[in-house]
């Protein structure tokens, strides 16, 4: 899925980004790697599944060269991806605590179409894929832990 990615020469330095962004506090991650991360996300859109089961239909030229998102949403969803990478890589279930409280609360916000939301969980999921494995477990200590189940609880999710 992440075909991109994996042969980018760039990728590599892209996502060794990640762990900076992460010690950084309220720091956005670069905007080379939210283009490269939505590039992904966007290409390989036709293999997200819509509420109903069925695939979302491939978009026309047209339709790819208009945002499909805001880029906040884009951004916040990146970084929400970066906790959830952070929060398996330190053994928590980054699902039930960060992924799907987040779906659910963009999805309550009734703002985005079903196509919307199966690309705002699929960039989650190539995020999450891409930068998870550049994470080092040495990061984790009881305090950022903790701090990772608080930001997932308590992080407000922007409807741009």
């Amino acid at each position: 899925m992440i075909n991109r990615l994996a042969s980018a020469g760039t990728a590599a330095a892209l996502l060794g980004m990640a762990a900076p962004v992460l010690a950084q506090e309220k720091v956005g991650p670069p905007p080379a790697l939210v283009d490269q991360l939505t590039a992904v996300a966007r290409e390989n859109l036709p293999l997200a599944r819509l509420k109903d089961g069925s695939q979302v239909p491939a978009e026309t030229a047209e339709e790819r060269a208009q945002p499909i998102v805001p880029r906040a949403l884009e951004v916040q969803t990146i970084d929400r991806a970066l906790l959830s990478a952070a929060m398996n890589v330190c053994g928590l279930d980054s699902d039930e605590l960060s992924y799907l409280p987040y779906m659910r609360a963009i999805r309550e916000s009734a703002r985005y179409s079903d196509k919307q939301l199966a690309y705002v969980g699929l960039l989650h999921g190539v995020t999450l894929g891409a930068l998870e494995p550049t994470l080092d477990a040495s990061i984790c200590n009881p305090e950022l832990i903790e701090s990772f189940k608080q930001e997932a609880g308590s992080a407000p999710v922007a409807t741009p």
